[in-house]
């Protein structure tokens, strides 16, 4: 069990993932996994000129607690980003991520679930995500371990003295940049996923997601299919061909997307389509077979919670660790979602302690 005494606050941060990634699995049966970004981003710092981005999560009364209102945002609620029927104000992705590379600070919170995208996007455009009090101090344990939190947890207690120093300011987008590129991107998800399982030489992979398509949308079975793609390129095969919207060759309207399309859909190169993928053909006999010979090193389901297809068939011929199965709801079902398939396959949960509030396991 989870050893108590420990000082998390004092391991480096790839040590911390895995250990807290293997606590949670002591605990429930299942391991972490984060939301992440579909490549790496430079090092290059924009300039500023402003210090709050207009893009405000909901209205400023429930951020998340009063400590909000205390922040000098003027006419915070008529400058937001989102129009009043909760659509997104922007018609472009580069007019968006323009907000929050001329911001200092971009204001973030708690979404459905805890992890959510817009982490990702305020830190992959150079603006330093600022949380208040109540989600800071509240994130469950082994939620979000692949984010910066002690970071974010400086960054609201050094508040003031960030906005008075531009050095400051700087120090943080690069440390946040780095642990970004390190722990945060598809790539990097996909390659602790296959540490953890021990498939770390894994030279290829099928990716599994029957429900896949561009008006439903699970953030989690779209970038890992993109951090698999970036990482084994065609050696990743796609067993159902929903995922056509994601390649940067597609003529998808966006209009038609869940937050219309920004920082997931039309991101992998067209190159990395298998020749299966390139000629739209119907490969899953091929695939089964495929199975059978176990030519894949490792199986990935993209959202166990809508789908298992094939799984009893595919457990004939691999170990429970050489198949993911990924529940990227924004609720903990462990009884309804994990249960039934636990034995079979190795699960990562996004919000493995769903809306608990245990506080931070680190204090400063």
């Amino acid at each position: 069990m989870p050893d108590n005494h420990i000082n998390y606050k004092d391991i480096p941060d790839d040590e911390l993932i895995i250990l807290l990634a293997k606590e949670c699995y002591q605990i429930y049966g299942f391991y972490p996994i984060s939301f992440s970004y579909h490549s790496e981003i430079n090092n290059e710092i924009p300039e500023k000129d402003k210090l709050y981005s207009s893009i405000v999560p909901g209205e400023c009364h429930t951020f998340g607690s009063s400590s909000f209102m205390t922040y000098n945002i003027d006419n915070i609620d008529n400058n937001r980003g989102f129009a009043s029927n909760g659509h997104y104000a922007f018609d472009n992705e580069e007019s968006y991520y323009n907000e929050y590379k001329k911001s200092v600070f971009g204001l973030t919170k708690k979404r459905g679930g805890w992890d959510c995208n817009r982490h990702l996007e305020i830190m992959a455009n150079k603006c330093i995500p600022l949380f208040d009090e109540f989600f800071i101090l509240n994130i469950p344990k082994y939620t979000m371990i692949h984010y910066p939190k002690k970071i974010f947890f400086e960054i609201l207690r050094n508040r003031q003295a960030i906005i008075n120093d531009k050095n400051l300011q700087n120090n943080y987008i690069s440390r946040l940049t780095n642990h970004f590129n390190k722990f945060l991107t598809g790539q990097a998800m996909v390659k602790y996923m296959l540490n953890i399982t021990g498939n770390s030489n894994a030279k290829n992979a099928l990716f599994i997601d029957n429900m896949m398509s561009p008006n439903f949308t699970d953030y989690i079975t779209i970038m890992t299919h993109n951090g698999l793609k970036m990482y084994f390129k065609q050696n990743c095969e796609i067993m159902y061909y929903g995922n056509h919207f994601l390649y940067r060759d597609s003529n998808a309207n966006n209009n038609n997307m869940y937050g219309k399309g920004f920082t997931y859909s039309k991101k992998v190169p067209p190159e990395y389509k298998t020749d299966a993928e390139k000629n739209n053909i119907d490969n899953v006999s091929n695939i089964l077979e495929n199975i059978k010979n176990h030519k894949y090193d490792v199986i990935v389901y993209g959202a166990i919670y809508h789908t298992t297809i094939h799984l009893d068939y595919i457990t004939k011929y691999y170990k429970p660790n050489e198949i993911i199965g990924l529940d990227g709801g924004d609720y903990y079902q462990y009884s309804n979602d994990v249960l039934p398939f636990k034995d079979k396959l190795t699960v990562f949960m996004r919000e493995p302690e769903g809306h608990r509030m245990d506080g931070l396991f680190y204090r400063y």
